[in-house]
């Protein structure tokens, strides 16, 4: 429970407060000026006394020989680099959809996500969606193995195997 991570990228603040359950501290590196995420997990990220927030920076590099020591921080308007001691990186830059199969064909978010019901069923009859690809999944494996299940049961119903 002694660690300090640093948490990098611009879909980092939801890793970052998932961290912080489970660590001494998160430093979590922004590369601008605010969040970019919900108004409702922004309001409690400066509550959290394990986090704290290192706006306008980004990674100059990470030191240590056999494990991590230290992040190198550079503000990018000074250009300043400051060290920062840490036991860890996480590193979260963001998701893109692998969509591009069914782009045009079943409805998609603005982000490239796939709508589905409750079923895993798209816009389109007979196509399913299952795990990361799908609006709305946590991106964890757990889920969508639980998500392919309901597809999986979805498609059988739907073919009248079940």
């Amino acid at each position: 429970m002694g660690m300090t991570i640093a948490v990098v990228g611009d879909a980092a603040v939801q890793e970052a407060a998932f961290l912080a359950r489970a660590s001494a501290r998160v430093v979590l590196v922004q590369d601008r000026d605010r969040l970019c995420v919900h108004q409702a997990l922004q309001s409690r990220l400066p509550a959290n006394p394990r986090i704290t927030v290192c706006p306008n920076r980004v990674v100059d590099s990470i030191a240590g020989d056999d494990r991590v020591t230290d992040v190198m921080l550079r503000d990018t308007a000074t250009v300043n680099v400051e060290a920062v001691p840490v036991d860890g990186v996480f590193v979260c830059r963001g998701h893109v959809p692998n969509t591009g199969l069914v782009r045009g064909q079943v409805v998609l978010d603005p982000t490239g996500y796939i709508r589905t019901n409750s079923q895993m069923q798209t816009s389109r009859s007979h196509v399913y969606a299952a795990g990361e690809i799908r609006f709305g999944a946590h991106r964890q494996l757990v889920t969508a193995a639980a998500d392919g299940a309901v597809a999986a049961m979805s498609a059988a119903r739907d073919v009248g195997g079940v």
